[in-house]
């Protein structure tokens, strides 16, 4: 106990966890801009120079995007849960075959996707509100819609592309592919402009902005050291089906996103006219922007979440919780007083006149303000519970937040306060679906302060007994042999056969001090960490080591080793345990090594 007590103070125990939270959260933030950015900058773009008309239709159309994020999201999201807890199993087989299908299935689906928008589009657009008062919105709304229509297989494809090339290490190639899709959208945008295409050019940018962003992501396909591979999908059909209804929570969540909209479009119109329509629409799109960085917090929750689930790691998922409240804190929080400050300057992005329509506006960004904490907890709450299988109460709380609460809350606000009552909708639903989560613990646990582990909501067989797991991070030799010793006592205290015990320490130090030797050859200044974990489950002994290294595939150095027989002495440790383990695995995820050595206990060593 002493040793690991001297490892575990010595340093910040997750920081390799911590990192790949950070990475995560950017990279998710960049994928939800490349998703929703196309109807920021259409918006920004459409309200500054086209006019509030424009912008009311591009509102009333805005929608599809919820309806398309059905689709990508019951695939994509699924597909994510599956391939996350895959990886945190060691099984890469697995994570190759869900992602075919999963392209398979959204590339059949998004172009029946697309060919519907481009031929209903105008039925489509009365349905989503441009009929009664807003009649003269129906044109403006059916042209943008025939735009984005052109788009749809891109925007599918893009989404669920994305998830799985960030597990398998291509956070980069994403990020610069939505950029380049975002920065292309301006570009296009403003040409639609000059050349005077209108609403349409505005939605047909978009589209080609997407197909670029999706083209740059394929060139990830071109690596030689990825993980994924296209293979047949023979994925057994229950087996599909389950990954569709871990999908549920995206479509849920997309679901509700299209009923709020149409009623509060139609209770708002119904106050105001295409003004107050106007003035909403400026905050949907808006919101887009603000709340990229609360979605990328959540994208990181289900990545991380997902892995550890797989590993039935509690102490980690704890700790991704706690990083993930900080994170909110940060972004979130440091925005919410940026735009408190910046409301008008904000407003006069949309609206460069004086006026009524100018106050509604300021003050749909201050609301907007004071909701994004709340809906950063919010989004982040969901993806939890997807991650850790609590399918019911994450329905609940999605239907509640994005639906129920926002629709009372338009209803009630409105006859009281009107306009700026229902303006104001959004962040009441918001308190209330916190205050919901709070009492809902308290009432289950019978407690008037739910603790932490009320609030993890896990199983009772991943709160392991101490002794029958180690972890902590290793930076240097000395910290290698200290783990080394730590681990031949822990085999010794569950009365593990002594060769057993030295040899799996032996493989430990050889595999641990080669990652510290040679992690980073060229670059002095980077420190390798290595976080070890080590854990009796059951019938198994695990030994697993990730690193924060150059990518390198521990399972070739095996192989090697033991076709070596000049000297039967060289890499002794990893000889005898690639004999011992039943199982050695090694994978590149969040552009971490993972090692994983599995011993079977149910059979004599």
């Amino acid at each position: 106990m002493k040793i690991k007590s001297i490892l575990a103070k010595r340093y910040n125990r997750w920081e390799i966890t911590d990192k790949i939270f950070f990475s995560l959260l950017l990279t998710g933030s960049i994928i939800e801009f490349s998703q929703v950015g196309a109807g920021f900058i259409d918006g920004l773009i459409i309200s500054r120079f086209l006019g509030p008309e424009a912008m009311a239709a591009e509102g009333i159309a805005h929608p599809i995007f919820s309806i398309l994020g059905i689709v990508s999201g019951l695939l994509s999201v699924g597909m994510e849960v599956r391939c996350t807890q895959a990886i945190g199993r060691g099984n890469r087989k697995e994570f190759s075959k869900f992602v075919s299908v999963t392209v398979y299935v959204g590339a059949v689906l998004s172009f029946i996707a697309a060919i519907l928008v481009l031929s209903f589009s105008r039925p489509l657009a009365i349905l989503l509100g441009a009929s009664g008062n807003a009649e003269n919105l129906t044109d403006p709304a059916a042209q943008y819609l025939s735009g984005i229509g052109i788009g749809v297989p891109a925007l599918i494809m893009v989404a669920i592309l994305a998830p799985a090339l960030q597990i398998d290490s291509g956070s980069k190639t994403v990020q610069t592919g939505a950029l380049i899709g975002a920065v292309s959208n301006v570009f296009l945008d403003l040409i639609a402009v000059k050349l005077n295409w209108g609403i349409f050019g505005i939605g047909i940018s978009t589209s080609v902005a997407t197909y670029l962003n999706l083209l740059y992501q394929c060139t990830f396909f071109l690596r030689k050291d990825r993980i994924l591979h296209f293979v047949k999908p023979d994925v057994p059909l229950k087996d599909f089906i389950q990954m569709l209804v871990n999908g549920g929570e995206k479509a849920i969540k997309r679901l509700s996103n299209t009923i709020r909209p149409i009623v509060l479009n139609s209770i708002i119109i119904s106050y105001g006219g295409a003004v107050a329509m106007s003035v909403l629409s400026i905050r949907n799109n808006f919101s887009d922007f603000v709340e990229i960085f609360g979605a990328g917090i959540a994208s990181a929750v289900s990545l991380l979440i997902g892995v550890y689930y797989g590993e039935i790691n509690e102490e980690a998922i704890r700790e991704v919780s706690s990083f993930e409240h900080k994170m909110i804190l940060l972004f979130s929080g440091s925005l919410c007083v940026l735009m408190l400050i910046f409301a008008r300057p904000i407003a006069r992005l949309y609206i460069t006149e004086d006026g009524e329509i100018l106050n509604m506006t300021v003050f749909v960004i201050r609301v907007l303000a004071l909701q994004n904490p709340l809906q950063a907890l919010i989004s982040s709450r969901i993806k939890y519970l997807q991650a850790i299988h609590r399918k019911l109460n994450m329905n609940l709380l999605i239907v509640a937040t994005k639906a129920v609460f926002v629709i009372l809350s338009a209803v009630v606000l409105g006859k009281i306060f009107g306009i700026y009552g229902i303006l104001a909708s959004y962040t009441v639903s918001d308190a209330l679906s916190l205050l919901a989560i709070y009492v809902y613990y308290a009432v289950k646990t019978r407690r008037v302060f739910p603790t932490k582990k009320d609030f993890q909501n896990l199983p009772e067989y991943f709160y392991l007994h101490p002794g029958d797991v180690i972890s902590f991070d290793l930076r240097n030799l000395e910290d290698v042999s200290l783990a080394s010793e730590q681990i031949i006592l822990f085999c010794r205290g569950h009365k593990l056969d002594n060769k057993t015990a030295y040899y799996a320490a032996l493989s430990f130090e050889e595999l641990a001090s080669n990652i510290v030797e040679h992690g980073f050859p060229s670059n002095k200044s980077s420190h390798p960490i290595i976080d070890l974990r080590v854990v009796i489950s059951g019938n198994s002994f695990v030994i697993r080591l990730r690193d924060n290294c150059r990518q390198f595939d521990v399972t070739s150095q095996i192989a090697a080793a033991n076709e070596n027989d000049s000297d039967p002495t060289h890499n002794i440790g990893i000889r005898i345990v690639s004999k011992l383990a039943s199982e050695i695995t090694y994978l590149n995820t969040f552009n971490t090594n993972d090692i994983i050595i599995r011993f079977d206990l149910s059979e004599p060593a």
